[in-house]
């Protein structure tokens, strides 16, 4: 009886020892156990079913669709100009004149001269009704009183400098009261309304490419726009040197293009519709499998899938997660299954779908 009391006493007295340990040693002990509950930080985005469209990765440059240097085709002093360097004009709109005092003056002394002829054909034919009239042309001169007022009347015409088609101004050196001699390039005329890309495809790749297919266009001056465009011609050869095939895009200027601008396109050469797709970084391969982790009620959930089509950041998954699953893809390389996790943010898909 003794010996029971004995031993109670001494496992009293231990347990009570227990509870005395030294503070540090029970937060040492509360640390080891929080480190089995830790959440760990995660991102993702949910798996959405979408049209999975393959591209085709070239770069180029600028290309105004139209270019004309207007040159001038008469001589002499000019007058007026209307329009100012980098302006934008409309088709047939006057740009500048030029003196034509001369022209002007003898076009006049013609008028009096044909006016002159007329009246004296008109009494040939008073005195013989029946006088060839062709005959009497040649006879009073007025054949080629004619023939000089219309090479005075396209001179005059020339005179006045006429935008060919709408673009804008530029290298206008000229002022008024400054000769300009015929020959001479008064101002150079962009049409940077409609542009071109011309890109360098390569030739295993130029087979994808069709007339048609839509485009995506980014230029790194504006690194947070795009612009959409379509493949308008493909050249017939390739280019031996660099083994490339020039692919012409055209696109629209919203005015904050210009000729020479460095562009990076993607070409949409194939798309599948109805397919399940998530951000390619979200597939882990362990053990030669290939896996997802699905975000669900603070728990990662491993999960075996199986891959399709996939382009630069999407995936296609043909068996394993369903729409709408919140896909981790950051933060889950070192995840098991059912660890805690915290969901840090969600990423809308349309995020990787509008990646370059």
């Amino acid at each position: 009886m003794k010996e029971r009391i004995l031993f109670c006493l001494l496992f009293i007295s231990l347990f009570q020892a227990c509870d005395w340990l030294p503070q540090s040693e029970k937060e040492t002990k509360a640390k080891t156990n929080q480190s089995f509950t830790a959440q760990m930080p995660v991102i993702a985005s949910p798996a959405t079913l979408d049209t999975l469209t393959l591209y085709l990765y070239a770069n180029g440059s600028v290309q105004t669709s139209q270019k004309a240097n207007l040159i001038n085709e008469v001589s002499g002093k000019i007058s007026e100009i209307l329009v100012q360097e980098n302006q934008s004009v409309k088709k047939g709109e006057l740009l500048a004149k030029i003196e034509v005092n001369e022209q002007l003056i003898e076009y006049k002394r013609l008028q009096l001269e044909k006016e002159k002829a007329m009246n004296e054909l008109a009494a040939w034919q008073v005195i013989d009704p029946t006088i060839d009239e062709d005959l009497l042309q040649m006879r009073t001169g007025l054949q080629e009183i004619d023939i000089s007022l219309q090479k005075l009347q396209l001179q005059i015409d020339k005179a006045s400098i006429i935008a060919p088609f709408s673009g804008t101004i530029t290298s206008l050196d000229y002022k008024p009261g400054m000769y300009i001699s015929t020959g001479n390039i008064f101002a150079t005329l962009y049409d940077l309304q409609t542009l071109f890309l011309d890109v360098r495809v390569l030739e295993s790749e130029i087979s994808q490419v069709k007339v048609g297919q839509q485009v995506i266009i980014r230029f790194p001056a504006q690194a947070e726009k795009t612009y959409s465009g379509k493949v308008e011609s493909i050249a017939p050869f390739i280019e031996q040197n660099s083994r490339t095939c020039q692919v012409r895009v055209a696109l629209s200027n919203d005015g904050s293009l210009r000729a020479g601008m460095y562009a990076e396109v993607k070409i949409a050469v194939e798309k599948y519709p109805n397919k399940i797709l998530v951000s390619k970084d979200a597939l882990l391969i362990r053990d030669g499998k290939k896996l997802l982790f699905v975000a669900e009620e603070g728990k990662a959930k491993w999960q075996y899938v199986q891959t399709g089509l996939k382009n630069k950041y999407l995936l296609e998954i043909t068996e394993g997660v369903s729409p709408q699953d919140a896909i981790i893809f950051q933060g889950h390389f070192s995840l098991s299954h059912d660890a805690n996790i915290e969901l840090q943010k969600t990423v809308p898909y349309e995020k990787f779908k509008r990646l370059f």
